[in-house]
Parts: C-alpha cells; sequence; structure tokens
C-alpha cells in the first residue's frame, strides 16, 4: 500500500505542478491510488490465470471482485445520485453505472472493473487539462507584485500592495514588478510589458508616463504616484475576468444540459433494443459505453470493450472471471 502511495503522490506532482487546491489534491490523490490498485487487481489476476496455470480459480475471481468494488462501487454511486438530482451532470456516471451492473449480471468481471477504471483516467485527464487552465492563471497571479515601497516625507516604508491609495508614491526599484497602476513622477527606465501587452521590446518610460500593475521595472530608479488601487488595477480585473470564465458554461454546454433527460432514455432504449434483436448483453453494454458524454477516452475504447465481452462469451480470454 505504500508503494501504491508513493506512486500516487509522484503521477500527483507530475499531473499538478502543484497548482491544485487542497481539496484538488486529495481527490486527484484518491483518484490515482484507486486507478492503481485496480489496475494491480487486474494485472494480478491475469497473470494468476495465464502465467500461474490457475491453480485456484477463486482467487483471479475475488481480485476482479476487489477491483470491481474499488472503482466500479463509487460510480454506480454517483450514477444513483445523478438519477435522483435535477440536474443530469453525471450522466456519464449514469450510463456507465448501468453497464456496470449489466456486466456484473451477466458475470464479466473484468469489464465491470475494467470500465470504471477507464472512466477514472479519463476523469484525470479531463482534470489534467483543467489544470492546464489554472496553470496560466496561477502564472499571472505570480507576477502581480504584493509587496511596494511607500514613499513617505522622503522616508522608504515596505507596505503590502493592498494597502496602496490613490495619490500616495512608491519606489520601484530596477528588477522590481509594479504593484498597482500609476504615473511616473520622478525617473526614468525601461518596463518589460509582456504580460499585458504581449509585446517583447521594453517599453521607455520617464515622468508624465503610465506604468501598469504586473509589469516589470527593468534598469531605472522611478517614484511613481497611485493612480488605481490593488484590486482596481487592469491586471487584477484581467485575473477576475479569467476566474470567472472558468464557470462560464459554453451555449453548447447548455443545450447539451438541457437535451441529457431525453438523450439517457434514449441510449437506454436503444440498448434495451440492442440486447433484444441480437441477444448480446455485451454488444448493449458497448452501445451504453460509446454513448457517454464528454468521455473521449471511453469512446475510443469501447471497441476494445464490445471485444472483451464477445471474448467473455467465448470463453476465449477471461473464462475464469465467471461465478460458478
Amino acid at each position: 500500500m505504500e508503494n501504491i502511495n508513493n506512486m500516487a503522490q509522484n503521477s500527483l506532482k507530475a499531473l499538478s505542478r502543484d497548482n491544485l487546491t487542497e481539496a484538488g489534491r486529495r481527490k486527484l490523490t484518491k483518484d490515482i491510488i484507486c486507478g492503481i490498485a485496480t489496475l494491480s487487481c487486474l494485472v494480478v489476476g491475469l497473470i494468476y490465470t495465464y502465467v500461474l496455470g490457475n491453480p485456484f480459480p477463486v482467487v483471479p475471481q475475488l481480485l476482479y471482485f476487489i477491483g470491481f468494488l474499488i472503482e466500479g462501487v463509487p460510480v454506480i454511486i454517483t450514477g444513483v445520485r445523478g438519477v435522483f438530482s435535477k440536474n443530469l451532470t453525471n450522466a456519464m456516471e449514469i450510463l456507465v453505472g448501468i453497464a456496470i451492473v449489466a456486466c456484473v449480471f451477466n458475470q464479466e468481471l473484468i469489464l465491470a472493473l475494467l470500465i470504471p477504471l477507464i472512466l477514472n483516467i479519463a476523469h484525470i485527464l479531463e482534470e489534467r487539462s483543467i489544470m492546464g487552465g489554472r496553470d496560466v492563471i496561477d502564472g499571472l497571479k505570480k507576477m502581480q507584485q504584493n509587496t511596494a515601497v511607500l514613499l513617505t516625507n522622503g522616508e522608504e516604508q515596505t507596505v503590502d500592495a493592498k494597502t496602496l491609495k490613490v495619490g500616495q508614491q512608491i519606489v520601484i526599484k530596477p528588477g522590481s514588478g509594479i504593484p498597482v497602476d500609476g504615473v511616473v513622477v520622478s525617473g526614468d527606465t525601461h518596463i518589460d510589458q509582456k504580460s499585458l501587452t504581449g509585446e517583447p521590446q521594453p517599453a521607455h518610460a520617464t515622468v508624465g508616463d503610465d506604468v501598469y500593475a504586473g509589469t516589470v521595472n527593468l534598469d531605472g530608479r522611478i517614484v511613481v504616484e497611485v493612480r488605481k488601487e490593488y484590486v482596481d488595477t487592469s491586471f487584477s480585473k484581467i485575473l477576475q475576468l479569467l476566474e470567472k470564465s472558468e464557470n462560464i458554461s459554453a451555449p453548447e454546454s447548455r443545450i447539451m444540459d438541457r437535451f441529457l433527460k431525453y438523450y439517457i432514455p434514449f441510449v437506454l432504449g436503444v440498448a434495451a433494443i440492442v440486447a433484444l434483436i441480437t441477444r448480446d448483453v455485451g454488444k448493449a453494454i458497448a452501445v451504453l459505453v460509446v454513448s457517454c458524454p464528454c468521455g473521449q477516452m471511453l469512446v475510443s475504447s469501447a471497441p476494445m470493450i464490445a471485444a472483451l465481452s464477445a471474448a467473455t462469451k467465448r470463453g476465449v480470454l477471461i473464462k475464469n472471471s465467471k461465478f460458478h
């Protein structure tokens, strides 16, 4: 268990780049640990069956069932909650949960383990893509100077940039970030403004020129009069817009949310028709899996799942995964 936890921590560091909240870190750690544990159950069960000759058939069955409990049961519980919620945000878990239950009743334990495992991997990759946007926002936050050198009656004092008021004067030394928007009242320098304008060449700033938060003073000592407080700077407003954009749903997404209440019954109906016509539950399970929204990895793995189901029926590959 300690090795699994170490593997999870290493994977978490590679995924998160240390930009996750504590709650997000715990959730991602749990997903990784569950994924590694379930994959271990699958691999050990297959090795026991096909390398060691399966002297005790109950052993791989027990391993597959443990993997199902680790990954499958939470998906089923989430799916059940999604059914009784007003918004169907857990549509993928609803459809996959039904597929997992069908696998269990069809005595296909490897599929009951494999389907939620692939779903877990899809969730981890989805979370990683979301973290890419967080990386950008967190990187921008680090560009804004949190402290300032306040100039009062000729004396310099380091203060929190959030306490600065309009009309106060601050000293910006070479190599320091500019904490607030203001105007140069003394000195001249060159300002790196890539964070705001994207312009790679430094801009020259002298008395009377505007300077902005999030930029960097390169080579001269200047005195700046504060024109906007910390929370009102152009840079702060850009960050606020970016953070709000994370919670904004695209019009297509909102349409899909309204469509889901019709989509799920339709998919269940198609799966039932496929099962009745073909008399093959495995094909119905494949229909449920491939119909999952936002599950690109599930969609790409649907042919493999269907093939595994067919192999299970023939008793070629997973014959020892059934309860007898």
